[in-house]
């Protein structure tokens, strides 16, 4: 299933079957995909992967989808800094519910040196300033900011 997951047409097959195929067809492939945390560790990292892991916790069942936040949380801000891994942790805090949103985001500030030293190494990141945007535009949403 990785091998599928990471390719570049491959991964759009299982996003699809993830998005549209029944119960027992959807959970055979999260099933596989679950089934290793260095397959899903390898995935979040991957070009194509990655792409997958976002499905999976957009579609997945509950349990996979806390499956996956605990293993981004466990390097959140790695995650974060990486191209692809990022667009995973962007994901996470939009489909993770607001209480893990409030940990990922109390993790991504607690680093050495303080919130306002790490808030600025994920600001001039490449990959990690849109990570911190993902953050501003679920807490504009939250307190109501969008028309």
């Amino acid at each position: 299933m990785k091998a599928l997951a990471a390719h570049p047409y491959g991964c759009r097959v299982v996003q699809r079957i993830l998005e549209h195929c029944d119960e027992p067809q959807r959970f055979r492939i999260l099933d596989e995909l679950m089934a290793s945390p260095h397959v899903l560790d390898d995935l979040v990292r991957d070009q194509y992967g990655n792409y997958v892991v976002q499905h999976v916790i957009q579609y997945g069942r509950p349990a996979d989808r806390a499956t996956v936040l605990a293993r981004v949380k466990r390097d959140l801000f790695v995650f974060a800094q990486h191209k692809f891994a990022s667009n995973v942790v962007e994901k996470c805090l939009q489909f993770g519910g607001a209480a893990n949103r409030t940990a990922m985001v109390d993790e991504l500030l607690s680093g050495e040196g303080g919130p306002q030293s790490q808030l600025m190494v994920l600001i001039r990141d490449q990959y990690a300033n849109y990570v911190v945007q993902k953050v501003r535009d679920g807490l504009k949403e939250e307190k109501g900011l969008y028309n």
